[in-house]
């Protein structure tokens, strides 16, 4: 198997591929490595079924709203008050002793469905 760790060197190997294609077998290329990139991972953890494609596209969104977040936290000094009010009424209401006992037994409930989950696939 080939192995380019340089991007670079990955760019330039890119490029002279789709120069020695004709424009034909280059556009048949793209559509099979688009419809291949659509394809489901075989294993998702957690039974996530996401193919590669809707990978990038949701982090390339977490990463556009989280860029955007830090942005309004910075310049708006009433949405940072706004939202580190939250945070501490979130934080608070956890602390509170029965708030705590639910978080954990749901925490509980979620590792224990999880496991039970994952053994039943290796029976």
């Amino acid at each position: 198997m080939l192995s380019i760790e340089d991007a670079a060197t990955r760019a330039l190997v890119v490029d002279a591929v789709l120069k020695a294609i004709p424009q034909e077998k280059r556009d048949q290329l793209v559509k099979d490595a688009l419809a291949q990139l659509m394809v489901p991972k075989q294993s998702g953890l957690y039974g996530d079924k996401s193919s590669h494609l809707e990978d990038a596209f949701r982090g390339a969104t977490f990463d556009m709203a989280r860029q955007h977040a830090k942005e309004w936290l910075e310049k708006d000094p009433r949405f940072a008050k706004a939202v580190q009010e939250l945070t501490l009424g979130v934080v608070e209401r956890m602390l509170e002793p029965t708030a705590r006992e639910k978080i954990l037994d749901g925490i509980v409930s979620a590792v224990t469905t999880a496991f039970e989950k994952a053994a039943s696939s290796y029976r």
